[in-house]
């Protein structure tokens, strides 16, 4: 699978844009990664997301869960970012969302496909 076929996530409070108002995340924000050429169920997925040049470490926003039938259905993976992560932030960082996927039926992250990272400004 060549990484020109990966979509790259996405934030529903965002609206499709690249930017996240922090007004929008006092219950938290919904991370989408869009399914992928030849997905299956069972396939694990992670996702992790960190401010950009924080020394913050980074939050696993998901973990390995395996894709559900129910994702598969509606197009997308997803992971939930508490709204404790966005405590402290400030508007003019970056946030950056990081997925990977288990292409080789393996199940282990070391061996994900890593799909495009992509960032978001706080705002």
């Amino acid at each position: 699978m060549a990484l020109d076929d990966l979509q790259g996530p996405d934030i529903e409070e965002a609206g499709g844009t690249g930017v996240l108002p922090l007004s929008k995340v006092t219950a938290g924000a919904t991370v989408r990664l869009p399914v992928w050429p030849a997905a299956r169920v069972g396939q694990a997925v992670w996702i992790s997301c960190q401010f950009a040049g924080s020394d913050a470490s980074s939050l696993r926003v998901r973990s390995g869960a395996p894709l559900t039938k129910g994702e598969l259905q509606n197009g997308y993976a997803l992971g939930f970012i508490g709204p404790e992560y966005f405590e402290g932030c400030s508007p003019g960082a970056r946030l950056q969302i990081r997925p990977s996927v288990s292409v080789d039926g393996k199940g282990m992250e070391r061996t994900a496909l890593a799909f495009p990272a992509l960032e978001w400004l706080i705002q």
